[in-house]
């Protein structure tokens, strides 16, 4: 059964996330849209459009008042009330993913040459961050599954813990 339509992007939507408490969805895409949709009323509750950003991944805060977006343009942007509050540049480097932690303490954004950048989090202009190569190509998946370790799954099936040092495993 359908229950809502959700109407608005003029273009490839590349990213679909809920918020945590399932209130509601955002939405990304190639048409430079970043929208908040209700989930109980299926109308769009905020936007932030920026045409010269082609958008690859939103990602959500806990709570639900900001959403942080990455695409083409190669800055992070933290959005709030259909607001860009801040916008970080990536030192020439095209942002593809970007995950926020279930805690809301960590953020991590991927790149187009298959590294992970751990944010300084609250986000600061310049960005400050820490860089680990992961991949030999595009990170093109980044979510943090619904663990209570604060691990970061990526599609390359590595899983990244925050420890006092960074270590790798494989996925099994």
């Amino acid at each position: 059964e359908n229950v809502g339509n959700l109407k608005g992007h003029n273009g490839k939507v590349r990213s679909i996330v809920w918020s945590q408490d399932d209130s509601k969805i955002i939405s990304c895409g190639v048409d430079g849209a970043v929208y908040e949709w209700s989930v109980y009323t299926s109308k769009r509750e905020g936007e932030s459009v920026l045409k010269t950003c082609s958008y690859t991944c939103a990602a959500v805060s806990p709570e639900g008042g900001t959403t942080f977006a990455v695409g083409s343009d190669k800055t992070l942007k933290e959005i709030s009330d259909s607001q860009i509050q801040r916008e970080v540049p990536a030192a020439d480097t095209v942002l593809t993913q970007v995950a926020i932690s279930r805690s809301g303490r960590m953020l991590f954004v991927g790149t187009a040459q298959g590294s992970i950048r751990a944010m300084k989090f609250p986000l600061t202009v310049p960005g400050e961050w820490t860089e680990h190569q992961c991949h030999a190509s595009s990170i093109t998946k980044m979510r943090y599954p619904m663990t209570t370790d604060s691990s970061l799954l990526l599609e390359r099936m590595l899983v990244f813990t925050p420890s006092k040092s960074w270590t790798k495993r494989a996925v099994v």
